[in-house]
């Protein structure tokens, strides 16, 4: 169980996995190289400069790390090799979900752009709508993220915090420290203790002795 890394963003943020050290393919009957180890289309030109699929359109870069944005002029045998990845099912061109009240899907020429990770590592994104909003769990000494998807607690006896990710435990004592493993059994009482009336009442699945 080695934590992996953690993101945490207070702002619109996408991750992109990539398994392992980058590895970049000639696309042949192009001047470009696909970066193959990853679902996204990310292609590199022979000046080094890379280009990422997003939503209608491109965004570029000098490196994986970034800084991305909106790319201008996208080279022919860019979108060459595109066709030939989407021909082969090999990417995912990260199309976007629609707004669910207006029906439209996101633009790069009207939607900001999220800040965008490239991980060459396992890595979890914990993304925030704003700076941490706490509530407290009736009957613990647990406070809970309301304004996040993800299962993120603090236990105020040791004030550490909590972050549940694909069924295993990780704690740490702020967001930008260190994560290590915890065993369900070796999580505080007061997660057991979370009523089965609490909007996480979910995460009981993941405390041993529970119902």
């Amino acid at each position: 169980n080695p934590a992996p890394a953690f993101i945490f963003a207070t702002t619109p943020t996408m991750m992109i996995q990539v398994h392992g050290e980058p590895a970049f393919r000639k696309v042949t009957g192009t001047e470009v190289e696909r970066l193959i180890n990853t679902r996204a289309f990310i292609a590199r030109v022979p000046s080094g400069q890379l280009y990422l699929h997003l939503w209608d359109g491109y965004v570029t870069a000098p490196a994986l790390s970034g800084p991305w944005t909106v790319a201008g002029n996208v080279p022919k045998d860019v979108r060459t090799a595109e066709k030939e990845a989407v021909k082969a099912k090999a990417v995912d061109l990260l199309g976007g979900q629609a707004n669910p009240e207006t029906g439209k899907s996101p633009t790069l020429k009207t939607t900001p752009l999220p800040a965008i990770h490239v991980a060459t590592e396992p890595t979890e994104l914990i993304v925030f709508e704003g700076p941490a909003n706490w509530l407290p769990i009736a009957g613990t000494d647990l406070l809970y993220a309301t304004n996040t998807v993800a299962n993120v607690f603090k236990e105020l006896e040791d004030q550490q915090n909590y972050v549940l990710v694909s069924g295993r435990w990780f704690r740490a004592p702020g967001f930008s420290a260190p994560r290590s493993f915890v065993s369900g059994k070796a999580l505080p009482n007061d997660f057991s203790k979370i009523p089965d009336t609490s909007a996480k009442e979910n995460v009981l699945a993941w405390s041993p002795g529970t119902r």
